[in-house]
Parts: C-alpha cells; sequence; structure tokens
C-alpha cells in the first residue's frame, strides 16, 4: 500500500472522527464545547455542513494513482541556508493584488467580527486601557500597540462612545489588521508547503490548486477566529509565528539567511513570551546550519547578529520600563510554566477534566492541526534531515506547551487563546512533515479538499455564532468553566451593557455554585454601593476580603462602604493595615486624613494629610482637603475628596 494511500485512509478516519464530535456535540454540549457550535444555529446548517464533508470525501474513496518511480525523482540532496533563490516575477500589479487581498481580508475580518468581549482578557483589557496600561510584563510590544491603537481611535472618538468600547473598537480593528497581513503570509507559506521536498528552490511552483488549497487549510483553522475582531493580545504574535515560519521553511529550501528567522522569533518574543515556545525549533536550524562547513561561517554570523539583536531589544524595553528585565522574566515565566504550581494546578493536570479540556481546546484550535501532526509525526523519517528535525521540534513543543497549560482564573476554556498559535505552528510542522515524506511532485489534491473541506466546516459555524450576541451568550453560558465562573462572567457582561437587575442574578446564581468565588463578592459590593445599598455593599466586600486578604483593591473598597455607612472608624482599621505594608504610599495617608477628620481627630487628621502633601509630588488634592479642615464645613467636604484618593490608591498600590 503507498504512502499515500495510507495518508488519504488515516484522513478519511480523522474526518469521520471530527465531523462525529460535531455530531455528539449537539446532545453533549457542555462536555465537547470544542466542537458544539451547530447547537446554536439553525438545523439546516449542520445538515448542509454534513453533506459538503461526505461530497469531499467520496473521491478519496477511489484508487490512488502509483507513486512515480524512485529513479524519476530529483536528487535527494537537500539545500540548506544561503543559496540564491530564483527570482519571481514581481512588479505594481503583484503588489496590488497583494494590497487588494489585505484589504479584503481586514474586510471580511471586520464584517464577522466578534460581537462580544466574553473570552479571555478582553473584559479586563477594555478597562485597562482606558486607565492607561502601556506596557505589560508578559506581552511588552503588544501591549505598545494596543496602546497605541487606543489612543488613535480615542483621539477620534469625540466622547461620543464610552471609553470601553473605544478600546474594544480599537484592539478589534486591531485584531483585523493583523489578520489583513497575515493573509500574504499565508499564501507564501502555501506556495513552500504545497510541492516537493527535493523540488529545487528554482522548480516551478506547486499547481495552483494544491497550493490554493493550502491556503485555503492555512486559513479555516479555529485560530484564525483571532483576526475577527479579536480582544486579546495574541493576533500579533500570531502573525509574527507566521513570518517566523515562513523564513524558516524558505531558509530550509536554501532561501535567505538564518538572521531573518531569528529576527521574526525575537519578534514573537517581544509581542507574547509565550513565543519562547519556537525556540527549540530555531534550534534545530542552528544546528543545521553549524553541521554544514560551508555554512558554518554564515550561521554563526547570523547567530552574533541575533544576539545583538535581542541585545538591543532588551534594552529597549528596560527603557520604556525602568526595571524590566525581558530575559529574567521570561525565565521566571518558563520556570512557572514548567511545574512551579500550586497543589491545586498540579492535580487538575492529572485530573479526567484536563484531558477533556485539552483535547477540546485542540479541536477548537484546529479542527486538524493536532491530528495531521500526528499522522505526519509517525510516519516521519529522521533520516531526512533538517526539516524533519525543525518541524518536529516545533510541532512537539507547543504540543507540550498546550498539554502543561492549566487551568487559570478564567477557566480553561476562557483561556484558549494563548494556545491558538500552536494550531498554525502544528498545521505548519504536519504539512512540512508530509512535504519530506512526499519527496518530489504536489500535495495530493484530492486530500486537501476534504481537509480544507472540514476544516471550514468547523470553524465557519463558530465564527457565525461569535458573529451573534445572543447566540454566543447561549454558547458562552454552557461552556463548563467551573466554580462559577461562567455565570461570573456573565454577570460582569450584563452589568457592562447596562442591565444591572442581570448581572445581580447571574453573580447570585454564582455564589450559589460557589460561595467562594471572590470575583462574584467584589461585583455585586460594587453594585450594592451603586444602588445606595450600603450595607449589602459591606457584607460583600466584607467577604472578599477575607477570602482575599491580600488583595489591595477589595480592602479599598470595603473602607470606602463602611465610610459611607457612617463607619469611618472601622474603614480606619482598614487603611491602617495598607499603611503598615505602604507607608510611603500619598494616597493612603490622605484616605487616613479624611477619615480622622470624619471621626472628629482633627490634629492628626492634618499630620496624615502634610504625611500625604509630602510625598504626593504635587498633587493638589491632598492640599486641598488639608485646607478644608479649617473651614466650619470641612469635613463634610472631604466626602468628595475620598474618591480621588480612593482611585489614586487603587492604581498606585500594587
Amino acid at each position: 500500500m503507498s504512502a499515500s494511500r495510507i495518508d488519504r485512509a488515516a484522513l478519511l478516519t480523522i474526518a469521520a472522527v471530527v465531523f462525529g464530535l460535531h455530531a455528539l456535540a449537539l446532545r453533549w454540549t457542555a462536555a465537547l464545547w470544542g466542537a458544539h457550535f451547530y447547537a446554536f444555529l439553525p438545523p439546516a446548517a449542520g445538515w448542509t455542513a454534513a453533506g459538503l464533508v461526505i461530497a469531499a470525501a467520496v473521491p478519496l474513496l477511489r484508487r490512488v494513482p502509483a507513486a512515480a518511480p524512485a529513479d524519476a525523482r530529483p536528487p535527494a540532496e537537500p539545500v540548506i541556508g544561503n543559496v540564491a533563490p530564483a527570482r519571481e516575477r514581481t512588479g505594481v500589479p503583484r503588489a496590488a493584488l497583494g494590497g487588494l487581498a489585505i484589504a479584503a481580508a481586514v474586510a471580511l475580518f471586520w464584517t464577522f467580527r466578534i460581537r462580544h468581549i466574553l473570552l479571555g482578557d478582553g473584559i479586563p483589557l477594555t478597562a485597562r486601557l482606558p486607565a492607561g496600561e502601556r506596557f505589560h510584563d508578559l506581552e511588552p510590544l503588544t501591549a505598545l500597540i494596543q496602546h497605541a491603537l487606543y489612543q488613535f481611535a480615542h483621539a477620534r472618538a469625540g466622547g461620543g462612545l464610552p471609553d470601553y468600547q473605544v478600546a474594544w473598537n480599537a484592539v478589534a480593528a486591531g485584531s483585523a489588521l493583523a489578520g489583513g497581513l497575515f493573509v500574504p503570509v499565508a499564501w507564501a507559506l502555501a506556495g513552500e508547503l504545497a510541492g516537493g521536498a527535493r523540488d529545487p528552490a528554482g522548480a516551478a511552483a506547486p499547481p495552483r490548486a494544491a497550493r490554493a488549497l493550502v491556503f485555503v487549510l492555512l486559513l479555516a483553522q479555529g485560530y484564525v477566529q483571532l483576526f475577527f475582531g479579536y480582544v486579546e493580545n495574541y493576533t500579533w504574535y500570531t502573525l509574527a509565528t507566521g513570518i517566523y515560519l515562513l523564513l524558516a521553511v524558505r531558509w530550509l529550501r536554501g532561501r535567505g539567511s538564518l538572521l531573518p528567522a531569528g529576527a521574526a522569533l525575537l519578534l514573537a518574543l517581544a509581542l507574547h513570551l509565550s513565543a519562547g515556545v519556537l525556540i527549540p525549533s530555531f534550534a534545530a536550524l542552528a544546528l543545521a546550519g553549524l553541521a554544514r562547513g560551508a555554512r558554518r561561517g554564515a550561521t554563526l554570523r547570523d547567530l552574533l547578529g541575533l544576539a545583538l539583536l535581542f541585545l538591543g531589544v532588551s534594552a529597549a524595553f528596560a527603557w520604556l520600563a525602568p526595571g524590566y528585565a525581558l530575559t529574567s522574566t521570561f525565565l521566571d515565566v518558563a520556570a512557572r510554566a514548567l511545574g512551579r504550581g500550586d497543589a491545586a494546578a498540579a492535580g487538575y493536570l492529572l485530573s479526567r477534566a484536563h484531558v477533556r479540556d485539552f483535547f477540546n481546546e485542540q479541536v477548537l484550535i484546529g479542527p486538524l492541526a493536532l491530528p495531521l501532526f500526528a499522522v505526519a509525526l509517525a510516519g516521519a523519517r529522521p533520516r531526512d534531515g533538517a526539516a524533519t528535525w525543525f518541524a518536529a521540534s516545533a510541532g512537539l513543543a507547543y504540543l507540550g506547551a498546550s498539554w502543561v497549560a492549566g487551568d487559570s482564573n478564567l477557566g480553561y476554556a476562557r483561556n484558549w487563546d494563548l494556545l491558538a498559535p500552536g494550531a498554525l505552528v502544528m498545521l505548519c510542522a504536519a504539512l512540512l512533515l508530509a512535504r519530506e515524506r512526499r519527496d518530489a511532485g504536489h500535495a495530493d489534491v484530492g486530500a486537501l479538499v476534504l481537509a480544507a473541506t472540514l476544516s471550514l466546516a468547523h470553524t465557519v459555524p463558530w465564527i457565525a455564532v461569535n458573529a451573534d450576541e445572543p447566540r454566543a451568550l447561549r454558547r458562552f453560558a454552557v461552556l463548563p468553566l467551573g466554580l462559577g465562573r461562567t455565570e461570573t462572567t456573565l454577570g460582569l457582561w450584563q452589568a457592562i451593557r447596562g442591565h444591572p437587575a442581570e448581572a445581580e442574578r447571574w453573580w447570585i446564581r454564582s455564589l450559589d455554585l460557589n460561595p467562594a468565588n471572590v470575583r462574584a463578592h467584589g461585583f455585586l459590593g460594587e453594585l450594592y454601593l451603586k444602588d445606595g445599598r450600603v450595607a449589602l455593599a459591606c457584607e460583600a466586600f466584607g467577604t472578599a476580603v477575607r477570602l482575599r486578604p491580600d488583595k489591595v483593591e477589595y480592602r479599598l473598597d470595603l473602607a470606602s462602604a463602611l465610610t459611607l455607612a457612617g463607619r469611618p472608624g472601622d474603614a480606619r482599621v482598614e487603611i491602617e493595615r495598607l499603611l503598615r505594608a505602604h507607608p510611603a504610599e500619598p494616597s493612603l495617608w490622605g484616605l487616613d486624613g479624611v477619615l480622622l477628620a470624619l471621626v472628629g481627630d482633627l490634629p492628626d487628621a492634618r499630620v496624615a494629610l502634610e504625611r500625604a502633601i509630602e510625598r504626593a509630588d504635587g498633587a493638589a488634592v491632598y492640599a486641598r482637603a488639608r485646607s478644608a479642615l479649617d473651614q466650619p464645613d470641612g469635613p463634610a467636604r472631604l466626602r468628595e475628596d475620598w474618591f480621588e484618593m480612593l482611585a489614586r490608591a487603587k492604581s498606585a498600590v500594587p
């Protein structure tokens, strides 16, 4: 039996399993959350998809033509590094066509963008950007890009939208733009992966049908949802990952030097530190270059240039965020990812729930990335050399990272985006391994038709569900996040959309499921304060502080609620605890001064406010409060300054 026949049989099996999961998910919607999209769409959508997949599968049941004889194949000698490529036709028409493709893709991504921010860190991000966030330890360059996008959008919003909506639109537009730029990268990758391993660099391009189908396959996996207006930190990182894979594969074909591929990896790392998972694959490239005497000098020069570039990027980040060290931050993240977790996290990794979540995640971001990689890896021949080792190391590293990724404060299903770029890596690794087995000639068009159709049948309904808010909310409501996290997030969404009564119901439901859900207690406390139910706010924030005594925000909110409840003495107990831990923070001294004035201790209030003025570096609120103490209605007027000091404390105290 030929390798092509084996590959077709494997693909038919994968197709049956994947579409079978989608069918089963109509009944077990919560358990199969990576494949349950048809449960939220009209039945006709599922039947149409089934018909298309079956129609694409039928031709693969026919006999496969015999492979070309071995002596008809090009020489087996691989080419690695710095061989000049054959020039393709270039010019304005091709550049214009590329520009039109990017514009059309951006329009498509924006038109069918996600109509919610429930997944990932979408909700926190739309709060942090208006608060001034411009740097993040884990994604330094991404944070800078998003800050710039927000500033650009805010300057043109004209005050017609709330700040969170401006941030939402800005990040969503950036995601669509990154997706548009990814399209030509995917097309170039398709050209590299649709041919044969032994085709020389100057050989004719693979047939358009094969290249187009590989292109569709690359754009039809679940990770492409990131580009549909997704509000999080992984879209630009996915684009950089695609660029790295393209440059690496071209270098393996003998085109260009190793430095651009290394620079693309460094770009991905600057965008998000999880790109460190790609380092083993780059090591495989470097070892391949060093192993070939003719290319050893060029490889060493490229590695030296990359080291200097890394030092420059590290220095730039240290200048932008004094005290930030890229290397030590990365090593700390890597150490925590490799096992410095708590007992609960370790228990989750060994649980049946983790196995369920892991395979749902891979279906969600695939569905074909992991199974095709597994099949291709099983048939890999180590003697094929550098390309095989590169593909294997890239795919296995991401597979391992996906497995050890544990639960989070968001819940595993909400945190899908962190692992999403891994599907791009595993799919490209699978296609590269298949290319190495193919030796010469293009990919099996019939198999690609089935793979692309199956992928579209998975990803298009997910896009359709997310592009419709009611359907997306129904889908989110069945996600098995556990610990009341689904209900907490839905409550927050309702609060953002201006439905406080519905938000309260969701948060109370969350606490019914998990009385220790501290976020639900905190959100209820904020809601009660806004509604004037101060006693309930004190109770909610008091519970939050007992559950998370280390959380400064909850303690400040409790102090605020106690103050509004007419209990400034009790509020001062909370502020004093914070002052013992942060004696140099002026906002805490200011709050303490206000509370002392409210309990009638004006001399000590003056002392506290004077300390705030000394440490405040020119903030007028403390001087204004100090002056108010000398006026007859001073203590009453201090309530106006309380909230400004509280906001300063929340932003300043870690």
